[in-house]
């Protein structure tokens, strides 16, 4: 799969970009980038959690789609810290915005944080360290926790774990949390950036073309708190990521990375995942993409029992306890 997109940071653009701030030479100039629009309500929070971190070299890029509440004015008031930047002209949605401020980034790293997501205190720091002990460039990730629209602590996010390649990211079943993630900014554009098709996983099919370039490398720390509200694409649009990890998982057989029985397989499973989740209540549909994967892969039958039975239970309990539990698991599966 050829994406084209203007990633590199042009001639056209150089000669406009503000300067960089290098404090320590001797650690990586981290870029971040927050896609935005109409999220008035949490970005404050997102801007301070990426300035106030005690890390030297900042890059941060807020790149808004014409905002109509009050985003702009919040934008303006950080006007003054030079590490900060921000543009807001009409976009083709997230994965458009992500890409044009990949297109004036210029550190050695690189990570993009939504609107309503925060970077913990002191995530820069394990960010750098990880990447100076490195031999080879890799995606660096650490763990992230879920809040909810008041800030309150939900426990960690759901399929994390401390080993990851390539192999594993392609049962769908364990990923790196994406705001909790930072990618080598030349690997990014080596493979073209976010793809414009993909609206809900385009940070899924980002790490699995980066993951053919360059290792994956777990830091144990919380990173960052990934934020569930009512306007959230993850709560708000779930079945939609349906449509996308079935795309994603057909251009990972034409690839030859599964066989496209495999892929299928594991695009069902996911599917079903999205179905049994409280916000879609979608047992039928569930059921039926189970049995498509247990058909085309027969050997993920264990799996898909227990992904049906986690659903129900899921269900059957409420968020109320769930939370709880979730609270209360080990930190990675």
């Amino acid at each position: 799969m050829e994406i084209k997109q203007d990633l590199l940071v042009s001639s056209s653009l150089s000669g406009d970009l503000p300067p960089t701030i290098i404090n320590d030479p001797a650690l990586p100039l981290i870029s971040i980038v927050t896609p935005s629009y109409n999220q008035g309500k949490f970005i404050r929070a997102t801007i301070e959690s990426v300035l106030t971190q005690d890390y030297p070299n900042i890059e941060y890029w807020v790149i808004d789609g014409v905002s109509s509440d009050e985003t702009i004015s919040i934008l303006k008031e950080y006007e003054h810290d030079q590490r900060f930047h921000w543009i807001s002209e009409s976009d083709k949605g997230q994965s458009d915005a992500i890409n044009k401020g990949l297109a004036r980034c210029r550190g050695t790293l690189f990570s993009w944080l939504n609107s309503d997501d925060l970077l913990l205190k002191g995530a820069l720091y394990y960010v750098a360290d990880a990447w100076k002990k490195l031999s080879q460039p890799a995606i660096i990730y650490g763990l992230a926790r879920l809040i909810d629209d008041a800030g309150n602590d939900l426990g960690y996010c759901p399929m994390q774990t401390s080993f990851m390649n390539l192999e594993k990211l392609l049962w769908t079943a364990t990923s790196p949390v994406q705001p909790a993630t930072f990618l080598p900014t030349e690997i990014v554009r080596k493979v073209g950036g976010v793809d414009l098709s993909l609206h809900y996983l385009m940070d899924f099919d980002l790490l699995i073309r980066a993951g053919q370039c360059v290792p994956f490398v777990h830091v144990s720390f919380d990173l960052a708190y990934f934020r569930l509200h009512s306007g959230s694409k993850t709560v708000s649009l779930a079945p939609k990521f349906v449509n996308d990890i079935d795309t994603i998982m057909q251009r990972v057989a034409q690839q030859g990375l599964l066989s496209v029985s495999q892929a299928n397989a594991r695009s069902s499973l996911y599917a079903a995942r999205v179905y049994l989740l409280p916000g879609v209540r979608d047992i039928y549909s569930a059921l039926i993409r189970l049995r498509e994967a247990i058909n085309n892969d027969y050997k993920v039958f264990p799996y898909a029992v227990f992904v049906f039975f986690k659903g129900i239970i899921r269900l059957f309990i409420g968020e109320k306890y769930w939370s709880k539990v979730r609270l209360f698991k080990t930190r990675l599966s």
